[in-house]
């Protein structure tokens, strides 16, 4: 991560943003729109959208640098829903391109975007996901999210409806932690076992394998983390989403279980 720039966007970005967005939507979205409709997606549409959000800050506009090139972007402000308090915020966008996904650059933008919401003052934060896009998902629940099972909505993306679900912060704000040592390296670790799995590889190796990378990502945090900000909620913090997502390795075998009762397994 130490590679990545965050900064505020300024309105030359607008065409790069609006790239990244047509790159990372068109990747996100494969499996959920026709082919026809991701086709149709084009940073021409997005362009102008984007400039006039950049020039008024709504949304605010954060972006991620690599070497002059910009990689990913998020985009947060006021709860857009009804009826919600004015200390409400929301993520109302973040994309990296994939060739930079697993590589902590989105942990790292919606750092950028806690602090701004915070500094808006915002208490609390949701975002609204594509129920079918389980990376996406995955993503908010590591940063501390939860689904708000009751909330759902369609949106048009083009001539298909996609289904959308609320996701809540699950912490207070002040003390919500997103550079994570842990997050990204557990997340892509559960991706890559379940892949082995499907392969055949035996159970047992996956959660020997979940159980070591489980005890290095702890001790990275007490080190990088921990030893930082000793005794601090921040640093406590820390510890404890790591071994939110080294519980959720249960999950996992769960699949990997499911998998091996569809014959997948030898």
């Amino acid at each position: 991560m130490s590679d990545y720039e965050v900064r505020p966007a300024t309105m030359r970005d607008a065409k790069a943003v609006a790239e990244v967005h047509t790159l990372a939507a068109q990747a996100a979205y494969q499996g959920i729109l026709p082919e026809e409709e991701l086709r149709t997606l084009a940073p021409a549409t997005r362009e102008a959208k984007w400039r006039e959000a950049i020039e008024f800050s709504e949304p605010q506009v954060q972006v991620a640098v690599l070497g002059g090139e910009i990689v990913g972007f998020v985009g947060f402000d006021r709860s857009r829903d009804p009826k919600t308090p004015s200390t409400a915020g929301e993520i109302w966008a973040l994309y990296v391109k994939p060739e930079h996904w697993g590589k902590g650059l989105g942990v790292a933008l919606w750092d950028a975007a806690r602090e701004g919401l915070e500094e808006e003052g915002c208490t609390t934060v949701t975002a609204w996901v594509p129920i079918r896009n389980d990376r996406a998902m995955r993503f908010f629940e590591l940063a501390g999210f939860k689904r708000e099972m009751k909330t759902a909505k369609t949106t048009a993306l083009g001539t298909v409806r996609v289904g959308f679900r609320r996701q809540l912060l699950d912490q207070p704000l002040d003390v919500a932690v997103a550079e994570l040592a842990g997050i990204e390296p557990l997340a892509q670790f559960q991706r890559q076992q379940l892949d082995r799995v499907a392969e055949g590889v035996a159970l047992a190796q996956v959660a020997q394998g979940a159980e070591q990378l489980a005890k290095v990502t702890l001790e990275r945090c007490r080190v990088e983390q921990g030893g930082v900000r000793k005794g601090t909620r921040v640093g406590r913090q820390v510890v404890a989403h790591c071994l939110a997502a080294v519980a959720r390795q249960g999950d996992l075998l769960g699949r990997a279980q499911s998998h091996a009762r569809r014959g997948l397994l030898a």
